[in-house]
């Protein structure tokens, strides 16, 4: 999935923990380059893991959902 071009016709906000031991920094930066939209980002939290569940996880989670809308 990650070796082609996504066409996609939204906003699109990635999160990431550098505490993730499931999935990969490198991962999400082919995601963010493959995807075909230009208002495309990956917010990197140095302190989160997979789950992001913590009060600051929550709040960046937010915040990205209401630039969005």
């Amino acid at each position: 999935m990650l070796k082609k071009k996504i066409k996609i016709k939204c906003k699109v906000t990635l999160l990431y923990g550098l505490k993730d031991i499931s999935v990969t920094l490198d991962s999400q930066i082919q995601l963010l380059n493959i995807l075909s939209h230009s208002e495309t980002t990956l917010i990197i939290s140095k302190n989160s893991d997979h789950r992001m569940s913590s009060n600051y996880d929550l709040k960046i989670l937010k915040d990205a959902l209401l630039y969005m809308l």
